[in-house]
């Protein structure tokens, strides 16, 4: 199972930067660059934890390490939560429903691979920073106790990065709902 590696910026310059001085450095993928809401870079980066790491160490000491605002690294990230960094949700069948907000992304991502190994829930959504004042969810999908599961090991995951704003459940969510979760 692929490593996950997260980092925001406060320079757009030098997420470009350090993006492409990351996969120069290390064999990894990039799944995700670009800006944020508000001002800020997202890279999200998958491979070997090795080669992670040899990456993060190199744009830290770059020079542009310093726009870097916040890092996370999961080891043995959820398959469910690399896919849902840049997959367009389908919600047809929807039993039971599981929201988590938070600030930062590291931590939204964080409790969403705390959430997928809890539980067999799906990951539907993660919506990382974009026309939301910088916050970020996550959506679960599941029957109702996968999804209280879930929730419950999201939240405190979101809650020891300090990032952890809201949680919610809906069970049985209308039929209307689900056009309204997708971005």
């Amino acid at each position: 199972m692929d490593a996950l590696l997260i980092l925001e910026f406060n320079s757009v310059a030098g997420g470009i930067f350090i993006t492409d001085l990351m996969v120069k450095e290390a064999a990894v993928s990039i799944l995700d660059s670009r800006p944020v809401c508000p001002g800020k870079y997202l890279v999200t980066l998958t491979g070997d934890i090795e080669a992670l790491k040899s990456a993060l160490t190199a744009a830290r000491v770059s020079e542009l390490g310093e726009t870097i605002t916040e890092d996370y690294l999961i080891p043995q990230v959820h398959r469910h939560v690399v896919a849902a960094v840049n997959r367009v949700p389908e919600y047809a069948g929807v039993r039971s429903v599981g929201v988590i907000e938070t600030y930062g992304i590291p931590a939204c991502i964080r409790a969403a691979d705390a959430g997928a190994k809890a539980a067999g829930v799906e990951v539907m959504e993660l919506r990382l920073a974009n026309a939301q004042g910088g916050k970020c969810i996550v959506v679960f999908s599941g029957e109702q106790d996968g999804v209280e599961a879930a929730l419950a090991a999201g939240r405190a995951a979101a809650v020891e990065m300090r990032g952890f704003i809201n949680g919610i459940i809906i069970e049985n969510p209308h039929e209307c709902l689900p056009r309204f979760l997708e971005s």
